[in-house]
């Protein structure tokens, strides 16, 4: 009753959802082990392991404590750490457990009904069916039959500990038997060779035993301890578990799952299974409830999606209206530059067109003043007027007697400032007159205008 995971370039609905974090969980008989492990994504760094321990943590419990008690403790625990993963998987450790190998003839399509009819003669007691559940997993396929490994476990111990679990506050995704799935631990990290290869897992007094006949597991049974080794030239052995470190096994090499010490060996196979399916097909959940299961997962997967899919929506809206808005703001600052400085630009506009304009007239007359002394008029004229007071128009007459007469055109708001602009004008030698000074005309319609700008025109007499 395995969990079935639909890939897609490599990434699982399951990742999808945001389910790449587990808790492994080793519910002994005076403590549970909880290992909280991450499956990481890297497309890159196939030699590097993707699955990293994010806590663990031992919780040792009072053996008169109730079963729903220890469930509150746990909970309380996974609290104060701060840890808010809610899937886990864990094993039922109890003398319940009945694990029969058996070969079930060929011709059969329907395994499970295999089991059922002959489950009297697997466990050799009489029991109701119905108060019994049961997973196997397929050792072999052959022409003669399928070598497999039936785990009999009764369903009162399986909702037992799905009520631990719920008091927990916790989801169980992936219920195992046993301490079997110690093993993924060494068939995931471990590259099997040709040699027969032998993992041991040390509880206690009682040591699991699983063979491995190139990285492909042939059984698995029980021994006592201590355990003695036959034909250890031919064998490689490994050893885990909560006991591993006191275990004397000569020439066994220590295992250390994803770093951690042995005795978390289980609770992390159990998170890896979950994380890995390949790695163990078992799981003594009913179909109902891993179908449910299944369904939260692609609840929260399409959740994910359509939030994902409104933000990037919501950010596609955005992006151009702040950059509209931006642009609105720029646009506003150069009109604002260009209102501020108005009079200055009209000022110069007008000074450019004159200065063309009176350069011609000079050219037409033949007049023999250079250059370099229309740019010292244009200059003593600009220099003299005073702030807030601006020329728009400059006109250059010629007259007989060897004069010319310059007519200067103006506005400011102050009627002081034409008086001092007249000063200045006079203290540069140039004899000028007011001629006219008062509100605007109808005709000076060149630049915009207040109403209340106080125009003028100044007269002065120059030698040619």
């Amino acid at each position: 009753m395995s969990i079935t995971v639909f890939r897609m370039n490599h990434i699982n609905v399951r990742q999808l959802a945001g389910a790449n974090r587990v808790l492994g969980i080793d519910l002994a008989e005076n403590c549970v082990r909880v290992v909280e492990v991450e499956e990481r994504i890297l497309p890159l760094r196939k030699s590097q392991s993707r699955f990293n321990v994010r806590n663990h943590f031992t919780l040792e419990f009072d053996t008169a404590e109730e079963w729903l008690k220890r469930a509150d403790l746990l909970k309380q625990k996974l609290t104060e750490l701060g840890i808010r993963t809610r899937y886990a998987a864990t094993s039922i450790r109890s003398l319940g457990v009945k694990v029969v190998e058996t070969i079930i003839p060929s011709g059969i399509h329907t395994v499970d009904e295999w089991i059922a009819e002959n489950q009297e003669k697997l466990l050799r007691i009489p029991l109701s069916s119905g108060s019994i559940a049961h997973c196997v997993e397929i050792l072999e396929r052959t022409d003669s039959g399928m070598p497999v490994e039936i785990t009999f476990v009764r369903r009162e111990e399986i909702e037992r500990y799905q009520s631990f679990f719920r008091t927990a506050g916790l989801e169980l995704i992936t219920l195992g038997a046993g301490t079997r799935d110690a093993s993924n631990v060494m068939k995931l990290e471990k590259n099997f060779g040709e040699k027969e290869e032998k993992f041991l897992f040390v509880a206690d007094d009682l040591v699991n035993v699983t063979e491995f006949i190139q990285g492909r597991r042939n059984r698995s049974y029980q021994a006592a301890t201590p355990f003695s080794q036959t034909r250890p030239e031919e064998v490689s052995v490994f050893v885990s578990g909560e006991e591993a470190i006191k275990a004397d096994l000569a020439n066994a090499q220590l295992i250390q799952p994803l770093g951690l010490s042995p005795e978390y060996c289980l609770p992390v196979g159990l998170a890896l299974k979950v994380l890995n399916p390949e790695l163990s097909p078992t799981n003594l959940l009913s179909a109902e409830d891993t179908n449910r299961i299944m369904l939260n997962l692609h609840k929260s997967f399409f959740q994910r999606a359509i939030l994902f899919s409104g933000a990037v929506l919501i950010a596609l809206l955005f992006v151009p209206f702040v950059l509209e808005s931006y642009l609105n703001w720029r646009s506003n600052k150069l009109d604002e530059q260009l209102l501020a400085n108005g009079s200055s630009y009209t000022e110069l506009t007008l000074l450019e067109n004159q200065t063309r304009d009176l350069e011609k007239q000079l050219t037409e007359t033949n007049t023999s003043i250079r250059s370099s002394h229309i740019a010292k008029l244009l200059h003593n004229i600009a220099s003299a007027s005073p702030e807030g007071l601006w020329l728009y128009k400059i006109k250059f007459d010629t007259e007989t007697k060897g004069t010319s007469k310059l007519s200067l055109f103006g506005y400011t708001l102050k009627s002081e400032k034409v008086t001092d602009y007249l000063k200045n004008l006079n203290s540069l030698g140039y004899e000028a007159n007011l001629i006219r000074s008062g509100n605007p005309q109808q005709n000076e319609t060149l630049i915009p205008l207040r109403k209340d700008a106080v125009t003028f025109e100044i007269a002065t007499q120059m030698k040619n």
